[in-house]
């Protein structure tokens, strides 16, 4: 069975981090392919090492701009409301 890709939103937020849980337990059918986070960028390039994700977006241009030096080759980032 083909996973199905998601993309969560809010995922350093007790929202987000509930659906990443989920995720976790059905692996098997679920594939997160993006994260997005207003500020929180510690949390949200942990959870993209832990679930291997690729791309992130950071709503707050200055904090995106900031963790560029700290990103892991190859994780794409998006700025800005565009990029959310």
């Amino acid at each position: 069975m083909k996973k199905k890709r998601i993309v969560i939103l809010g995922s350093t937020g007790s929202i987000g981090k509930s659906a990443l849980k989920v995720v976790e337990q059905l692996s098997d059918r679920l594939e997160i392919v993006g994260l997005a986070v207003n500020r929180s960028i510690d949390q949200v390039l942990e959870q993209a090492r832990l679930f291997g994700v690729r791309t992130i977006a950071v709503a707050d241009p200055a904090v995106a701009a900031a963790a560029v030096a700290r990103a892991p080759v190859g994780l794409k980032i998006l700025t800005g409301p565009k990029g959310v």
